[in-house]
């Protein structure tokens, strides 16, 4: 069986928060947590990972019917790490 790979399905939801962390890198720049917050408003169970623009993708997890997983990253302030959620 082939799978084909791509954008998670519009019935996961995405809330993506930041917020400072109160710390700063060796060169002084500030870091902000960047969250993503996926729930699973689908039929059935779904497999999805995050993908980040700074960084790997994160693991690919199931996420049940009706049910909600996260995903953090720290990065400096002026990056957006949170590329789009994908399928897996």
């Amino acid at each position: 069986m082939v799978q084909i790979l791509g954008n998670a399905p519009s019935c996961v939801d995405r809330k993506v928060t930041s917020s400072y962390t109160g710390k700063r890198n060796s060169l002084g720049e500030v870091l902000v947590k960047t969250t993503v917050k996926l729930t699973n408003n689908c039929k059935n169970a779904v497999k999805v990972k995050v993908a980040w623009s700074w960084a790997p993708d994160s693991n690919c997890r199931s996420i049940s019917k009706g049910r909600t997983a996260s995903e953090s990253i720290t990065t400096t302030h002026d990056r957006e790490p949170y590329q789009k959620t994908k399928t897996c």
